[in-house]
């Protein structure tokens, strides 16, 4: 109902809404999905599209938790937050897109017309993320075109991949 607004978060700054974001997507995910996943069972993995949008939801928010896992690793350097919120954004525009595809896809016995209905038009009103802006697509590009050490820098030279 908050939004997560009201969400503890390990940090601040810049990347603040995007870790209350994906609480509020792993509670929804929890919420929402537990009970037909339970209801289903074994007869999920049968219905091969309902299960991939399961997938992808979850891999998505792998990916985004990795990006702020990173950029924090890493320093939180400001060069690199136009290419975090561009990853973070498309995160969050993925796993809406995989939520849009479970609650149109998935049925449940006796459900149905809660998924179909009811938590697809909150989940419509309420999206994680929406379309990327162009300014943030024009900042990634700048990053990328220009010469510069951030560029160049290496998954080797990683304090990321050291630390783990």
């Amino acid at each position: 109902m908050t939004r997560a607004y009201f969400a503890f978060t390990p940090v601040g700054g810049p990347v603040r809404r995007y870790y209350q974001k994906l609480s509020w997507i792993s509670a929804s995910f929890a919420i929402s999905l537990t009970s037909p996943m339970g209801a289903m069972g074994g007869s999920l993995k049968q219905k091969r599209d309902d299960y991939r949008s399961l997938c992808r939801h979850l891999s998505w928010m792998f990916l985004s938790t990795s990006v702020l896992r990173r950029w924090e690793a890493e320093g939180r350097r400001e060069e690199d937050l136009p290419i975090v919120q561009y990853a973070l954004k498309l995160g969050l525009a993925n796993i809406q897109h995989a939520f849009d595809g479970i609650f149109a896809n998935l049925e449940v016995p006796f459900m149905g017309w809660l998924f179909n209905g009811v938590l697809r038009i909150w989940s419509k009103t309420n999206a994680l993320g929406g379309e990327i802006k162009d300014g943030l697509t024009h900042d990634v590009a700048q990053v990328i075109l220009q010469d510069s050490a951030q560029r160049d820098r290496s998954p080797r030279e990683s304090t990321f991949l050291k630390r783990a």
